[in-house]
């Protein structure tokens, strides 16, 4: 195992936004925090998540409606199949749900070496998320700031036990264990009248117990009068 602990942050203006380099060993939510607190805007909904920054592109780190990939430039890393360092664009990463090519697509092939973020300096805040809506609206916020989105998203997390804080005795995570499913891959609804297959009976078994119980009992009574 290898801890990955290198540290250093620089930032540059890049056709009028800003772009934010981060060794893989820097904290996530302080990177947060600084992008913030300049006006940067990008990365405001995805704080309060643990780690460190060489974790987000591995699996496009996405909270409350933003992921990194919407502002991930290019990652650095190192490739253990040829012992060369070279750098991967946006559309390189081929980012997708939770999923980047260095998670599913050669995983074990690239240690993230360090990740730059293209921000827009004095940009909106992002606000798709009803949660994030929610605990605007009592404070009367018609536009919110950057601070006011990463206040909100700190105090939902908070409330849910997902910030690490020292005062909070559920504080310990050993994070999500899920993906939301994908509703394009759904099976289609059988056909009003269709012939049952014989394996629906388990899958009524498991969905509905109680009711595939009380046919599977009615049918053996049709068979055996005496049961």
């Amino acid at each position: 195992m290898v801890k990955i602990a290198v540290r250093g942050v620089s930032t540059r203006l890049v056709d009028g936004a800003a772009e934010l380099t981060a060794a893989a060993g820097e904290p996530w939510d302080e990177l947060v925090r600084q992008s913030v607190e300049r006006g940067w805007a990008g990365l405001e909904c995805l704080s309060g998540i643990p780690g460190l920054v060489g974790a987000t592109p591995m699996q496009n780190v996405g909270a409350y409606g933003q992921e990194v990939s919407d502002s991930v430039s290019s990652v650095r890393v190192l490739d253990t199949s040829t012992g060369r360092i070279v750098a991967f664009a946006n559309r390189a990463c081929r980012f997708g749900y939770r999923d980047s090519l260095f998670r599913s697509g050669e995983p074990g092939r690239h240690v993230v070496l360090s990740v730059s973020y293209r921000l827009r300096p004095d940009g909106p805040a992002t606000v798709r998320y009803a949660d994030v809506e929610k605990a605007l609206a009592p404070r009367g916020i018609a536009r919110p700031t950057l601070a006011d989105v990463r206040a909100s998203v700190l105090a939902i997390r908070r409330s849910k036990s997902m910030v690490l804080d020292p005062h909070d005795e559920n504080r310990r995570s050993c994070g999500s264990f899920f993906t939301n499913s994908d509703r394009r891959r759904r099976r289609p609804r059988r056909r009003r009248g269709a012939r049952r297959r014989s394996g629906d009976a388990a899958l009524d078994l498991a969905r509905r117990p109680r009711e595939a119980l009380r046919r599977v009992a009615d049918r053996a009574r049709r068979v055996s009068p005496a049961a």
